[in-house]
């Protein structure tokens, strides 16, 4: 979920294709679900069952995408006034501002206090930062946390 993925070490890694496989499953299993009460018979589902089933059976990336999915509790998706879509801690509101920490392997969401002045509320996913992509884009500068 927001483009990581869980490893065997149980670690936070960047999403691999197998999860873009598990991920892909799971919703196969959930659209199977939705489309149980329209099928014309027991057999149509069982065959489509199988085929999801089938589709699972290489790994079990679905079965750690769901886990995964429960790593959103907390948090919600944003839309940046300029079009930057991510996803950050609950909490967060109009006019917070997303930040990338030198060295960090994230991007942070931060509250103005004052001028300079910050308070720190939590790591976020933001797609097209996630890779460094931004600080190509704009100049360092100096916040202090509160």
């Amino acid at each position: 979920m927001g483009d990581i993925e869980q490893d065997d070490t149980v670690f936070s890694v960047r999403a691999t294709k197998p999860c873009k496989h598990g991920y892909g499953h799971c919703i196969a299993e959930m659209e199977l679900q939705l489309q149980f009460e329209a099928m014309a018979s027991m057999e149509e589902f069982k065959t489509r069952a199988a085929e999801v089933d089938k589709m699972g059976s290489r790994t079990n990336t679905g079965s750690r995408y769901r886990i995964r999915m429960q790593e959103p509790k907390g948090k919600r998706p944003f839309l940046s006034h300029i079009d930057y879509l991510g996803m950050g801690p609950s909490y967060m509101r109009p006019g917070d501002m997303i930040v990338v920490l030198c060295g960090a392997s994230v991007p942070f969401i931060v509250r103005p206090i004052t001028v300079g002045r910050f308070r720190f509320l939590g790591e976020c996913y933001c797609d097209g930062i996630m890779d460094g992509e931004i600080t190509k884009r704009v100049e360092k500068e100096g916040i202090i946390l509160v």
